[in-house]
């Protein structure tokens, strides 16, 4: 006697999170199961974007904080899986040396993509002096920002964060084949049902209608980011949302 698998169906949802259009796309035997499975994964999405959103302004939020204890000489505690992000922003600071920093959101006080005026140097010579994960003071446990106006902005990897989670929640749940899309940023958590990887397609950053190039994974991770989506253009100049943080 042969045992007979269930078929797999392919299963898609999708949620709003983290300010983009997100979606869960996974296949099981047992579609309830899947579901299941997918309403977990979404909701661990939610509980970080709580847990680590600069716009809330409640206590839920330890990013909230962290950033209102700036100048205070408070430092605010922090849990094992803050201190884990804390230390991965801190290891990229020093791998990118100092070009990605976590105190760098300040300058959105200034840059305005929904705008057209370019910030002045006058404009962002007070907001300089904030930046710089070396200012901060961590010690694992801990964070304190010493100087009043000092913030946090994880908005750097919060996102993808985010989106490993949730692949591990799926995994967790038995579900090996499928991805998790936050609004762009792609966690493959297995290939498709056949053992065929999944293809993404790079949008051309000049025409929403093309491709310049697809990308295939059977697991791992996918992001971009340019300057084609948030951006101010003056003068024939594109400024994009990637911003220097040692210049502004």
């Amino acid at each position: 006697m042969v045992a007979i698998e269930a078929p797999m169906e392919l299963v898609r949802t999708e949620f709003r999170a983290m300010g983009s259009q997100c979606e869960i796309v996974a296949a099981g035997a047992n579609i309830d199961a899947v579901r299941h499975a997918m309403g977990m994964a979404a909701r661990e999405v939610v509980r970080i974007e709580h847990k680590y959103s600069r716009y809330r302004n409640d206590n839920s939020s330890i990013i909230y904080r962290i950033n209102a204890a700036a100048g205070s000489g408070i430092a605010v505690q922090c849990d094992a899986e803050s201190t884990q992000l804390f230390n991965l922003a801190a290891s990229f600071h020093a791998l990118s040396a100092g070009l990605f920093d976590i105190t760098a959101g300040v300058l959105r006080h200034v840059w305005n993509f929904s705008g057209s005026e370019i910030p002045s140097a006058a404009d962002l010579a007070p907001l300089l002096p904030l930046i710089g994960w070396n200012k901060v003071e961590f010690n694992q446990d801990s964070v304190l920002l010493p100087l009043p106006g000092m913030e946090l902005d994880l908005g750097g990897i919060g996102k993808e964060y985010a989106a490993d989670c949730a692949a591990g929640v799926m995994l967790k749940h038995g579900i090996s084949h499928g991805y998790v899309n936050l609004g762009g940023d792609i966690c493959v958590f297995g290939p498709r049902i056949n053992g065929e990887p999944w293809r993404f397609g790079v949008q051309n950053p000049r025409d929403a209608d093309a491709v310049v190039a697809n990308i295939e994974l059977r697991g791992g991770a996918l992001v971009t980011s340019g300057d084609y989506v948030k951006f101010i253009e003056k003068n024939g100049v594109r400024f994009s949302h990637i911003l220097n943080p040692k210049t502004g």
